[in-house]
This record gives C-alpha cells, structure tokens and sequence, in this order.
C-alpha cells in the first residue's frame, strides 16, 4: 500500500490523525520524567520520536504510509519537523497547564 493516508483511511483520517495526537499527548505526560528538564528540548525529543516510531516503523508497517525509503526526501523532512514543532507545543502546553 504505502498511499497516502487519506486514500486508507477515507473520511476517518482527520478523526484518527487527531486521536492520535491526543493520544500521544497523554503518552508526553506519562513520560515526561524521563525527558529533559528543559521544555523545549524535552518537546524537540519526544517529537522526533513520535515521528520515529510512527513514520519509521508503525505506520509503514500498516500499509498507511510509505517507508522512508520509498517517501519523497521533502515530504519526509517536512513531516518530521512538523512533528518536532508539536512535541515543542506539546510541551509548553503542558508545562503551562502545570503551573496553572
């Protein structure tokens, strides 16, 4: 498969896309002791990561997305620093919320 996602998923994309990302925003609170102290850096982190784990491994592996060998190098690039601009925002969301 490797297509792009809104052809797998059809109209559940936006719904899945923004279930994970709630998702993966409780996985940041959980592992929030291991990451930095530092907020932004503790978001550039467990950005990448997301980012490793979903387009390097899971999502290939479902047929949703094309591995990054056979994904265009801008559109990779693209994703990843995407990824790492939300585990930044993330992050200080989540360090606001704890101050509050």
């Amino acid at each position: 498969m490797g297509d792009k996602p809104e052809r797998v998923l059809g109209r559940a994309w936006p719904v899945a896309h923004a279930g994970m990302g709630a998702s993966l925003g409780l996985v940041y609170q959980q592992s929030r002791r291991f990451l930095p102290r530092n907020t932004t850096m503790a978001g550039v982190m467990f950005g990448a990561a997301a980012w490793g784990a979903l387009y390097a491994g899971l999502l290939p592996a479902l047929g949703i997305y094309p591995s990054r060998r056979r994904d265009a190098t801008s559109r990779a690039a693209r994703v990843a620093a995407l990824h790492i601009v939300y585990g930044v925002s993330l992050a200080r969301f989540d360090a606001w919320l704890t101050r509050r």
